[in-house]
């Protein structure tokens, strides 16, 4: 921060001697700022409530535990902050996101569902309160508690968009609002609505995006000519303006910024309303290290929590644009891995 952020009393935490010392008195310097500005935000947004209980759309996401799994050692703890980078071999990046997704409501993997293993974790949110979801995954599916009582259906206290990078699936039978809408799991008109906060809010590269109303294209002549429909249309999402490239056309790593930028937009939806956090599950991102460093700051800036998994070997071009996160590297060990905080 800046000296002209660290002397407004805005981005000050004024905190009894016990907890001072905690967050190193009077520095701060063993925690990202971001992640001390959320959590005074959230303990202003928790005093509030109990004055005068008013609802807050302010929460977080606190850690996640994986008390029996087949993957860590029993009682495993990631602590998240408000940016959290996941590294390491295939040791299990993509089971935390699965496992945190379907403890906040998402549908669960049918990979994780087998009589021959069982899998219990716990989630622990302040919403402000604090909640813990437990989960335990069988042969069965997944049952949940809350706060020790049992639930059917596991209610919403933070918004989770979930993007995995290697799954994506671009059918050509449908429209590219439609396509993106099936692939967040939300109507087309929402998606159409979403491009213009990316216009506002979103990267450079996201701000040049935009959804065309196009006649539809109905095949080829006997020359490979276009033949469009005189009666049909589509929507069509182009970067560059209306004559420039179609989403169809955009290359790999250009696909993944798409994923970004739609998924960025929804958090950002979502959080003005109830706490949110963007899963980003992406361990071959097909990003240099100028883009990864890029959408690194980008999401350093934004009002939700993030979790973005990276293949392990990764290294930032400049560090400055992840200094607000928290790194972690999975270790194997004996039989099962290790969640391993680590410094940049």
């Amino acid at each position: 921060m800046s000296d002209e952020q660290l002397s407004s009393p805005e981005n000050g935490v004024w905190a009894c001697a016990t907890h001072g010392r905690l967050i190193d008195t009077n520095a701060g310097d063993a925690y990202p700022a971001t992640l001390l500005r959320s959590w005074k935000a959230l303990q202003e947004a928790q005093i509030k409530r109990a004055r005068d209980g008013q609802p807050t759309h302010l929460g977080w996401l606190d850690e996640i535990k994986a008390d029996k799994t087949v993957l860590f050692k029993n009682g495993s703890v990631l602590s998240l902050g408000q940016l959290t980078l996941i590294q390491g071999p295939a040791l299990g990046k993509t089971a935390l996101c699965d496992w945190i997704a379907a403890s906040l409501g998402s549908k669960l993997s049918d990979r994780w569902i087998s009589k021959n293993s069982l899998i219990l974790t716990s989630l622990t949110a302040f919403v402000p309160e604090k909640r813990v979801i437990t989960a335990r995954i069988t042969e069965a599916g997944l049952s949940a508690k809350i706060d020790g009582a049992d639930c059917a259906e596991i209610p919403a206290t933070v918004a989770c968009i979930y993007i995995r990078e290697g799954s994506r699936s671009w059918s050509k039978d449908e429209d590219d609002d439609a396509l993106l809408g099936r692939l967040f799991a939300v109507d087309p008109g929402v998606i159409r609505q979403l491009i213009f906060d990316i216009q506002r809010c979103g990267s450079d590269w996201g701000r040049e995006i935009a959804f065309y109303r196009e006649p539809r294209l109905d095949g080829h002549d006997e020359d490979g000519e276009e033949i469009y429909s005189t009666h049909k249309s589509e929507w069509v999402l182009r970067f560059g303006g209306s004559k420039g490239v179609t989403m169809r056309a955009l290359s790999g790593s250009e696909s993944a910024r798409l994923l970004i930028e739609f998924g960025a937009a929804l958090a950002r939806e979502r959080s003005s309303h109830m706490p949110a956090i963007l899963l980003l599950d992406g361990s071959e991102w097909p990003f240099d290290r100028v883009t990864m460093d890029q959408y690194g700051k980008f999401l350093s800036t934004q009002p939700f929590q993030t979790v973005m998994t990276k293949v392990g070997g990764w290294s930032p071009k400049d560090p400055a644009c992840w200094k607000e996160w928290k790194r972690y590297e999975l270790r194997s060990e004996v039989g099962s891995a290790e969640i391993v905080e680590v410094c940049w």
